[in-house]
């Protein structure tokens, strides 16, 4: 009678598309410099194609992977590693001198990332691929209250007053500050304190890691009625009370920065 014909249908992940299974390929080719491992290949290829994780997740994955962060790369680097990875190609010397610009400037390396995510380069690449360019929580990341008060805390006495500056190590203003502060968790805010109050919700009953404005004044709110703010060039970054600041300007009242948990 004969053998009939059938067919098979392989169990593994990486046997199911072959498009995604050539990207994670690239991801480790091109962020980690190596081949794919097999266990790797396959733990990747489930998570993407069970929907688990995106592109932009993946090359997450791999750029903060403990073979990346332990090189500790300096921004000019870490930019050319960001353009292979996520955009699989080389990037000019303009780009990286206007991004590393950025970044000294105070833009957090999360928020460029976020950017590359969000470009139509990105989109275009994904979509040859067949699979979604970013999830929501990819290119919108969070953070605890008390870790945004944590990190504004450790200018205080410390960090440097400079009218117009956005980097408390070399000098930032009230605004410049609190931008600084947010964008260390990915989250960017506008650069003046009226402008902030765009960024998130007004709320009656802050909590710690609120922003605080006045149309002339921004602070982050640490609890017990107490801001943490860089107050000028004799005082630097100090604690103080809500009902102690003096400032010309209006108070706009307690905002809840979206992202913030």
């Amino acid at each position: 009678s004969g053998i009939k014909r059938g067919t098979y249908s392989s169990p593994n992940a990486v046997d199911q598309n072959y498009e995604i299974t050539k990207y994670i390929g690239s991801l480790y080719q091109n962020c980690l410099g190596r081949k794919a491992d097999a266990a790797g290949l396959e733990s990747w290829a489930r998570l993407i194609t069970s929907g688990q994780k995106s592109a932009a997740g993946a090359a997450l994955g791999f750029i903060n992977s403990p073979e990346i962060t332990k090189k500790n790369l300096k921004n000019d680097a870490f930019i050319k590693l960001a353009y292979k990875t996520i955009l699989q190609r080389t990037p000019t010397a303009a780009e990286v001198k206007n991004w590393a610009s950025q970044i000294k400037n105070g833009l957090s390396r999360k928020d460029m990332l976020k950017t590359f995510f969000q470009s139509a380069e990105f989109a275009n690449l994904t979509k040859k691929i067949g699979i979604p360019a970013y999830f929501y929580n990819d290119v919108m990341p969070t953070a605890k209250g008390s870790s945004i008060v944590a990190e504004a805390l450790k200018w205080v006495g410390r960090g440097i007053y400079r009218n117009g500056g956005t980097n408390p190590a070399t000098g930032a203003d009230c605004s410049g500050f609190t931008q600084y502060i947010f964008a260390q968790f990915g989250i960017h805010i506008n650069r003046t304190a009226a402008e902030q109050a765009l960024n998130g919700v007004r709320v009656t009953d802050p909590r710690p890691g609120d922003l605080v404005l006045w149309s002339s004044h921004a602070a982050i709110y640490i609890g017990d009625g107490r801001i943490v703010a860089a107050a000028n060039p004799w005082q630097g970054i100090k604690i103080s009370y809500i009902a102690r600041v003096v400032t010309p300007g209006r108070f706009l009242g307690y905002y809840r920065v979206n992202g913030v948990e």
